[in-house]
């Protein structure tokens, strides 16, 4: 019987160590994202992109609820201040920003704005016309548009590269406005929330 016992706690420590081993490697593959978001692709309710976090931010420091950088990371500081902000004002204090947070912070929800078109849209649709068929060849075309947020020869604002004469072919043939590719979406995403693989 001993046998047996050291035989399936052999084989329990060794599906452990490979179960370690692959969260590892997903960590290091969507780590930031799910650092983010706690573990899912699938964004906290009605915030989407780091420009939403940001706005988030701004409207708990106005109401004295943060006082950390608005950087437009949902990080633990954010959601223990969202869920001081939902205990004082009669919402479950979940730390999510679910959306009658949002209302209450005076935000709009998802399908009602709040997300909804602005830099992740833009970029999603950018990345799903030229971005490639693979998930990685997305994450790079994207990171590589926003960068061109950092470099003065660009416009200064996302919508203003997309839009600048030329520069896009999606844009000049009219493909940049076709259905969206749902990888897309979690690609551009990704690279608002700071992942960027071009380094």
């Amino acid at each position: 019987m001993k046998k047996y016992y050291y035989v399936a706690l052999r084989c329990a420590f060794s599906a452990s160590l490979v179960m370690a081993v692959l969260i590892g490697i997903y960590t290091s593959l969507f780590g930031f994202t799910d650092a983010l978001y706690g573990g899912s692709h699938d964004v906290p309710s009605g915030v989407i992109s780091r420009q939403d976090v940001r706005r988030l931010q701004e409207k708990l420091r106005e109401r004295g609820f943060f006082d950390g950088e608005t950087n437009g990371i949902y990080d633990a500081a954010v959601s223990d201040a969202v869920r001081k902000f939902q205990l004082e004002n009669g919402i479950e204090g979940s730390g999510v920003s679910d959306a009658a947070t949002l209302r209450a912070l005076g935000l709009a929800v998802l399908g009602e704005g709040f997300g909804q078109g602005g830099d992740l849209e833009l970029l999603a649709r950018l990345i799903s016309a030229e971005g490639g068929d693979s998930y990685l060849s997305k994450l790079i075309f994207g990171a590589s548009v926003l960068n061109r947020l950092e470099d003065y020869a660009y416009p200064d604002t996302l919508a203003g590269i997309i839009f600048e004469e030329g520069a896009f072919e999606s844009v000049t043939d009219g493909s940049f406005w076709d259905k969206i590719d749902p990888a897309a979406y979690r690609a551009a995403r990704d690279v608002l929330n700071g992942l960027d693989p071009t380094g």
